[in-house]
């Protein structure tokens, strides 16, 4: 969600394709939205609407992460984790 296109040398990390360059370039502006990535950012913001960050939470195995967050009306705590490993 950080930067929009793919970019140059790691396709497939943005949130958009690049449709002049399939391996991706800086400063395209022909682009067009992944279908599950503006799934997942729809998701994410329609979950953490409204919530205050922890910040990162620690002691994970290598290569997962995580952030909490925490809703002001209720004060339950929800948790992001990820990974960019599909071995982990």
């Amino acid at each position: 969600m950080f930067f929009g296109p793919d970019f140059p040398g790691e396709p497939g990390y943005g949130t958009f394709f690049d449709l002049d360059n399939p391996q991706a370039a800086f400063g395209t502006t022909n682009i067009a939205p992944k279908p599950a990535a503006a799934m997942q950012i729809a998701t994410m913001t329609r979950v953490l609407d409204g919530t205050t960050t922890l910040g990162p939470v620690n002691n994970l195995p290598s290569g997962v992460y995580a952030y909490g967050f925490q809703q002001l009306n209720n004060c339950k705590v929800i948790h992001a984790l990820w990974t960019r490993n599909n071995a982990v």
